[in-house]
């Protein structure tokens, strides 16, 4: 009953957001973030941004590491700026989707210094040690907790949160 519900309207073109961010002071090579997290409705076939780490938000060196989810599938999306002003996205794929309905405890685990990242959903790996790109580097930490992304919105997305834990290393 205590738990951060979050919803987005049913509308023709997405474009909506709602989310909180929360930085940390300090530099650390290693991170895990958990939070419980359940998918009550979201639009079929869309793809939509649940949590993210991000690594010096706003700057040019900026990345991030965001979990998203579709009815079907689930991955960390991994991004970050390149030299012609574009972006770079690199999907590292669960083996599981988020169940919808249902909470799910999801932990992810990212490691500056082996350059890897990993998830667990409900104490159970579904991704093991990935790899991430190379140009990652200490910089400041914050987290995001909610929708700050979703793909469509011609049916309304709601999504509760509980249980959220930071801890850095």
């Amino acid at each position: 009953p205590n738990s951060l519900l979050v919803s987005l309207p049913s509308r023709p073109k997405p474009g909506d957001d709602a989310f909180m961010t929360r930085a940390f002071v300090g530099k650390s090579t290693s991170a895990t973030y958990s939070f419980s997290v359940r998918v009550d409705s979201l639009t079929n076939g869309a793809s939509g941004i649940l949590a993210a780490f991000v690594l010096d938000d706003g700057q040019p060196n900026a990345h991030a590491l965001a979990v998203y989810t579709t009815d079907t599938y689930a991955a960390l999306e991994e991004s970050f700026g390149v030299g012609d002003g574009g972006s770079t996205y690199i999907d590292h794929k669960f083996t599981k989707a988020i169940a919808l309905g249902v909470w799910t405890r999801v932990s992810i685990t990212l490691d500056l210094g082996t350059k890897t990242c990993s998830v667990t959903l409900d104490g159970a790996t579904t991704l093991a040690s990935s790899p991430i790109d190379p140009s990652w580097a200490l910089g400041s930490w914050s987290i995001n907790l909610g929708l700050t992304y979703v793909g469509s919105q011609m049916q309304p997305w709601q999504v509760r949160y509980d249980d959220v834990v930071y801890d850095s290393q």
